[in-house]
């Protein structure tokens, strides 16, 4: 089981660690973290790989039998760029899990079962596996409100789930 991670995931990752809000570096490299090569080619064009270095994360292939198989299956993924069908393509009936900022992408991975992140909620995820502090999620959702980058129906919501975690 791999955590696939897309390049808006990384992206936000990333500028919170050029905010000086947190460091995500250290826990998501104790992750099985994963990419296709479709990925690391945009992973390549949008970063400089000081974050995570390439070689932190495990390559997956996908077969073309299996990307065309499911192209003409699911026609709609012609509508996702090739670095998010090929995180659709080696999440679906698999063990491996998606981080992903994409909307589309997630909302298209829940309605198929397949157990998918946003950021705040991974970040929820390693406090309860005690990774994080309540305190630096905190920092996150106090970042995220002050810069309108999500919802504030979904930061009350992930404040309450934060709230709750022991």
């Amino acid at each position: 089981m791999y955590f696939l991670v897309d390049t808006c995931f990384l992206l936000h990752a990333i500028n919170l660690k050029s905010e000086n809000i947190i460091d995500l570096s250290p826990p998501l490299k104790k992750a099985s973290l994963a990419i296709t090569h479709d990925l690391l080619r945009e992973i390549k064009n949008y970063t400089d790989g000081s974050f995570i270095e390439i070689r932190e994360f495990t390559i997956l292939a996908t077969p073309k039998t299996k990307w065309k198989q499911y192209k003409k299956r699911y026609e709609y993924l012609e509508y996702f760029d090739e670095a998010d069908q090929s995180i659709w393509i080696s999440s679906v009936n698999t063990e491996n899990i998606a981080l992903t900022e994409d909307g589309a992408l997630y909302e298209e991975l829940i309605q198929l079962g397949v157990e998918v992140y946003r950021l705040p909620t991974f970040l929820l995820l390693l406090v309860a596996q005690n990774r994080l502090t309540k305190n630096q999620v905190r920092d996150c959702l106090k970042n995220w409100e002050d810069n309108s980058q999500y919802r504030i129906k979904d930061l009350k919501k992930w404040k309450s789930e934060l709230n709750k975690l022991t």
